[in-house]
């Protein structure tokens, strides 16, 4: 899969009034353009809507996945919204939407919504992931949950990087002052040559 490098935002809200879709979606509108005060709140919920009419982004399980490009964003954005009231969104299982997990991408960010999309996708199959996801109470939760989504990943550098690290370990481990310093977080297996034991 494609490495996400993107800088993102996440930001998590509770929705206790809307009892339909438009509602909903209006609602998330409010709160991106209160984090963004370049943007119109009007502008986002057009877009929201365009998009919902083009089919539903409901993907099963109680969650949807509005998403839009917003010209002006200039970084992306993730918003968890939690609705009180479930809301009818024509999802394939006939299942109301309980959780929004909204995509905002700047017109410079379409292959990381593209990319996002495809791996949040997995909230509609697997219900443990969907459940952390609605039991998050604070944005660090949520970001936690997400972070199991693999949207949050290391790219391949960081992973050579780190089985490189690994390796070196294990070779010097009759030298190396212990696991609390073999894992750090290092750029490269070299830095690792300052907590060697003096012979």
């Amino acid at each position: 899969m494609i490495p996400v490098r993107v800088s993102f935002a996440v930001d998590l809200a509770f929705d206790k009034t809307s009892i339909t879709r438009k509602a909903a979606l209006w609602a998330l509108a409010a709160q991106v353009a209160t984090f963004r005060p370049g943007l119109s709140k009007i502008d986002i919920a057009s877009a929201l809507y365009a998009r919902e009419r083009l089919g539903t982004t409901a993907i099963g399980g109680g969650v949807a996945l509005p998403h839009t490009v917003l010209s002006g964003l200039e970084e992306s954005m993730i918003v968890v919204r939690r609705l009180e009231r479930p809301v009818e969104f024509e999802a394939a299982d006939g299942l109301a939407v309980d959780t929004l997990v909204a995509l905002m991408g700047g017109r410079h960010d379409i292959k990381w919504l593209r990319t996002a999309l495809l791996r949040l996708n997995r909230l509609g199959k697997d219900t443990s992931l969907a459940q952390r996801l609605r039991e998050a109470t604070t944005r660090s939760e949520a970001v936690a949950a997400i972070k199991h989504s693999d949207l949050i990943r290391k790219t391949p550098k960081q992973a050579v990087l780190t089985r490189q690290r690994q390796v070196w370990c294990a070779r010097r481990k009759a030298r190396c002052l212990g696991s609390l310093h073999c894992n750090r977080d290092a750029e490269s297996p070299l830095r690792h040559s300052q907590h060697l034991v003096p012979t």
